[in-house]
């Protein structure tokens, strides 16, 4: 399933193209700063070029900050890393856990090579290859972040939280 499958027409549409790592930071910003109440981020590793920086950590803070009910769901293929690695948006999710919860991605659904974030219930980032940098983006797609949000529903229903997430560093 890819995201061409489900195409929205819409004269004032706000879908771009993405090619290169600049495109995915960017589209990523947007997305997250149309976000009212959720971010739904699955990931295979949390790309640190993306998810560690302070322009879109600044973001994410701005959401918990304005909105007190926000929720940040993350799945994680592979969260060591993230977890031990002192990865700033998972040290952003222990500072403020009432918002946040990560999970680890059932290995019944791990097979999946794409990486999405959906922002409330239209906003989408989608990689096919979250090896790659090529995907597109929309602050305004709620059919395609709906399609996603239930692939995204589904893995986190039987995924597992991730134990590490909540260690505190002292």
């Amino acid at each position: 399933m890819t995201i061409s499958d489900d195409t929205e027409l819409d004269s004032a549409t706000t879908r771009r193209v993405m090619a290169l790592s600049k495109d995915v930071r960017s589209a990523t910003l947007d997305v997250v700063k149309s976000a009212r109440r959720s971010l739904s981020i699955y990931s295979q590793e949390l790309d640190p070029s993306v998810y560690d920086r302070i322009e879109f950590l600044d973001a994410v803070k701005q959401l918990i900050l304005t909105h007190k009910f926000s929720r940040i769901q993350i799945l994680l293929v592979s969260p060591i890393d993230a977890v031990k690695g002192g990865h700033r948006l998972v040290e952003l999710a222990r500072r403020f856990s009432t918002f946040f919860e990560i999970r680890k991605v059932n290995p019944e659904f791990a097979k999946r090579n794409d990486s999405f974030l959906i922002a409330d219930e239209s906003g989408v980032v989608y990689r096919m290859d979250a090896n790659r940098w090529e995907g597109i983006a929309d602050t305004n797609a709620p059919r395609i972040a709906q399609k996603y949000l239930d692939i995204f529903e589904e893995t986190w229903q039987r995924s597992e939280p991730e134990p590490e997430f909540r260690r505190l560093h002292i």
